[in-house]
């Protein structure tokens, strides 16, 4: 398996193109408690690799699956950080 960074350097539209999902979905993600992006001291949001797959098994979640947020974020609470 690939080693992927955790360096924040993708832009919230940058990673939004990435991940063929609206800016709007991000920041809904993020205030559903399932992904939680670096901000700079200028607020601005940077996403790194890692943040990038997560958010691709999220989408496939919600896709695929047919899970709902709920679920995905009491599945994510059973994982150990």
């Amino acid at each position: 398996m690939e080693n992927k960074s955790n360096e924040p350097i993708y832009t919230i539209s940058t990673a939004a193109k990435l991940l063929d999902i609206s800016v709007y979905t991000l920041r809904m993600y993020e205030r559903e408690g399932l992904i939680i992006p670096f901000r700079k001291d200028s607020n601005q949001r940077l996403y790194s690799e890692l943040d990038i797959e997560r958010v691709k098994c999220i989408k496939r979640t919600i896709n695929e699956d047919r899970m709902t947020m709920e679920g995905i974020r009491r599945n994510l609470a059973l994982l150990p950080c």
